[in-house]
């Protein structure tokens, strides 16, 4: 397994994931897969990774959950590395994108450039975050109903939880298990009990941050993601049977058969017949604190 490592990040450029994110060095705050290989042939190494969505038209070739499959043409995909500095690297994938359900095939170029940032934050021991913009361009105009998106997931480790806000979740499949603190915060464990699950927040009331805390180890870190929402946006990401409930952000746990992990994703807008390019950019980035002074950051994100 090549990588490229600069700074605090460990690129994987074969499938164009950020693979370790280390605040400190040997303090990856991102989940990576122990295992040689999935059960289906799909190989997971974890980490933040691109996919493109929607995710009921590319991975489920009967419309059913049991048939999921992960095109090849979008992980590992084909990623060339296009620049590559002490702090930068830019990667392209093109991608002939099979939509099932429309029977079609559609040419798509991805892009992403991931440039390490150090951000200023008070009290911390450590912290370290990197910068991603990513491009989707369709190569030929898209058939009518064709709506492909940027798709961003982030894989993190047990034993912490996922924090988000915005409307009551949608259930996706499993039984949900999110929480609420009564003020509007809720949350995520991870990995979940019993049976894993995966819920979304519609488009309309989605909010542009989310968080992973993890104090239950030595060195407790937080996580942190920002990213765009437009309210107003044509989003393509819905549960099987609500076209009517388009997501943007979605929160997956694991119940340990896959190895515990959790996921933060969000969709960008999607391409259209009269859109045939999309440009997102979102920040993270990851702190090592006390858990006193995690928490209040915590806080200050979701006020």
């Amino acid at each position: 397994m090549n990588t490229i490592q600069f700074g605090k990040l460990t690129i994987l450029p074969e499938s164009g994931r950020v693979l370790k994110l280390e605040p400190v060095p040997g303090c990856n705050v991102f989940w990576n897969n122990p295992l040689p290989k999935q059960k289906n042939g799909w190989h997971n190494p974890g980490g933040d990774r691109t996919w493109i969505s929607p995710e009921c038209e590319l991975f489920l070739p009967d419309g059913t959950w049991k048939s999921y499959t992960v095109p090849a043409a979008v992980d590992p995909g084909r990623y060339d590395v296009l620049e590559h500095s002490a702090r930068h690297v830019r990667l392209r994938n093109r991608i002939a994108a099979r939509f099932f359900r429309r029977n079609t095939t559609v040419s798509l170029t991805l892009t992403k450039n991931i440039t390490e940032t150090i951000p200023v934050l008070p009290d911390v021991d450590a912290a370290v975050g990197y910068e991603t913009e990513t491009r989707l361009q369709a190569e030929s105009p898209l058939p009518a109903g064709v709506t492909p998106a940027v798709w961003n997931l982030l894989q993190l480790p047990p034993g912490g939880k996922i924090f988000f806000t915005g409307a009551v979740p949608v259930s996706y499949f499993g039984r949900p298990g999110w929480r609420d603190d009564g003020k509007g915060l809720r949350s995520v464990e991870i990995p979940a009990a019993g049976e894993s699950y995966k819920i979304g927040i519609p488009a309309r009331e989605a909010q542009s941050v989310m968080a992973y805390l993890n104090t239950s180890i030595e060195h407790p870190f937080l996580v942190v993601r920002r990213f765009n929402v437009n309210p107003a946006g044509h989003y393509c990401d819905v549960p099987l049977g609500r076209p009517d409930q388009p997501c943007v952000q979605q929160f997956f746990s694991d119940n340990g058969e896959a190895g515990g992990f959790g996921e933060m994703e969000y969709h960008t807008e999607a391409l259209t017949p009269e859109r045939l390019e999309v440009v997102d950019r979102c920040s993270t980035f990851a702190c090592l604190a006390r858990r006193e002074i995690l928490e209040r950051i915590l806080k200050q994100l979701f006020r």
